[in-house]
């Protein structure tokens, strides 16, 4: 305490001593006597701290039976506290039945009792007895799966297998995207998958018609991930829109993308590759995805059609050859899928529709794979043609592409209706 002082005293001396003017000195004098006062308040602080400190040390040496205090050490509590069957010396703890204690919201601020059955309330009432007491035996649940579907065990497979489709399959095209992962919640059909919730039987079954029958359209409209913003608004809108795709995606038997004609930049290129990479080997599923049908729903549209950036440097180029190309691995993807058809369904900028299918049924003899992979080799080239071109030019070495002839509006209805045609 003296030396803060004497600190102090030299201060003011020393503020003293220069030649400054009188405002100036009156300001270093309290700053002075502020770092002293300072100082004095941190040093009885630590004294008061190490009294303290003595203090407990002479309980614990005395070991006498004392209420407990909070500055005990946890480890000597069983020395200083009395018997469970007497009262606690230490009044904040509760001696009353845990059932009759007043219990404290997470709040703090209200008190509710905590709930007791009628017996615990009323002494006069009696408790009933458990199942246990009565010797009664529950019964364990079946280990044969057809007994454990019940009536819809009995009945045959077929039948079965129509009820299943006709609450699991849906009329139009189940609408997906980020990866096949997300459904859209407007667009969600009204299936009635609470019967997979019965049984193991009926949950096996199921998911092969929920997954085989119906076809699942991809959206090539995937939100920007570079955004901050996206992954709330997943989280909040899609929370309970997911689809198990990397445990029942081997299931699937019919997809569909769809490239709509604002969707032809290099980002969207590389989403679709990535949506035909999720049906290859070692991309997440659980087993290798056995597809019946591949469709793609490609706009040929010119960059003199379409205004883009860059348009006068090429204006017949067409963008979509950028999706199938080179450049992408949706080529190496189509070719390395395990798919029978692939159906390829272009529309030019008058709204025409050409469709062209690759037929990989056949695949058992080298010259027919060879030939299938050529016609996939060989797509970028007949869509720059088709989209430049048109018909008859783009058919001039064989018949590839096929005009449908049906209503326009009506048949891209039943596309989006995931109606076949």
């Amino acid at each position: 305490m003296p030396q803060y002082a004497e600190m102090a005293d030299k201060n003011k001396n020393t503020a003293s001593r220069q030649p400054v003017d009188k405002k100036t000195a009156d300001k270093v004098a309290k700053r002075a006597e502020k770092a002293a006062e300072k100082a004095a308040e941190k040093a009885a602080k630590k004294e008061a701290a190490r009294e303290k400190e003595r203090e407990k040390r002479r309980r614990e040496a005395a070991m006498v039976e004392l209420p407990t205090h909070p500055d005990d050490d946890l480890l000597i509590l069983h020395l200083t506290q009395n018997p469970p069957s007497k009262p606690h010396a230490n009044l904040a703890y509760d001696d009353r039945c845990r059932s009759k204690r007043v219990k404290t919201n997470k709040s703090g601020n209200g008190k509710k009792p905590a709930v007791c059955f009628p017996w615990e309330k009323n002494k006069n009432l009696e408790q009933p007895p458990s199942p246990f007491d009565r010797g009664l035996v529950l019964a364990r649940p079946s280990s044969d799966p057809i007994k454990a579907m019940g009536i819809l065990g009995k009945l045959p497979t077929e039948v079965r297998a129509k009820i299943l489709r006709t609450l699991l399959v849906s009329e139009k095209d189940i609408q997906v995207f980020k990866g096949w992962s997300l459904v859209y919640p407007r667009k969600r059909p009204a299936l009635k998958v609470a019967i997979l919730s019965t049984c193991q039987g009926l949950h096996k079954e199921g998911m092969r018609t929920l997954f085989g029958d119906n076809t699942f359209l991809y959206d090539m409209r995937d939100p920007p991930e570079h955004l901050l913003a996206t992954g709330k608004v997943l989280k909040h809108v899609f929370d309970h829109a997911e689809v198990p795709i990397n445990k029942y995606g081997h299931l699937v038997r019919h997809i569909k993308i769809d490239v709509p004609a604002n969707r032809l930049t290099l980002n969207d290129a590389s989403n679709f590759a990535k949506a035909l990479m999720k049906f290859l080997p070692g991309s997440g599923l659980f087993e290798l995805a056995d597809l019946h049908t591949l469709t793609l729903k490609l706009p040929v549209h010119r960059m003199r059609d379409l205004k883009l950036d860059g348009w006068q440097n090429d204006p017949d180029g067409v963008p979509i050859t950028n999706f199938v190309g080179s450049s992408n691995n949706a080529r190496e993807a189509l070719q390395g899928l395990k798919v029978q058809f692939i159906r390829v369904l272009v529309t030019n900028k008058d709204g025409k529709v050409f469709e062209h299918t690759i037929d990989l049924q056949y695949n058992h003899k080298q010259k027919q794979i060879d030939r299938s992979k050529a016609r996939i080799y060989n797509l970028p080239v007949r869509l720059q043609e088709l989209g430049v071109l048109g018909l008859p030019q783009a058919n001039r070495l064989g018949p590839y592409w096929k005009e449908i002839t049906l209503d326009r509006d009506a048949y891209i209805e039943q596309w989006l209706d995931g109606v076949s045609t």
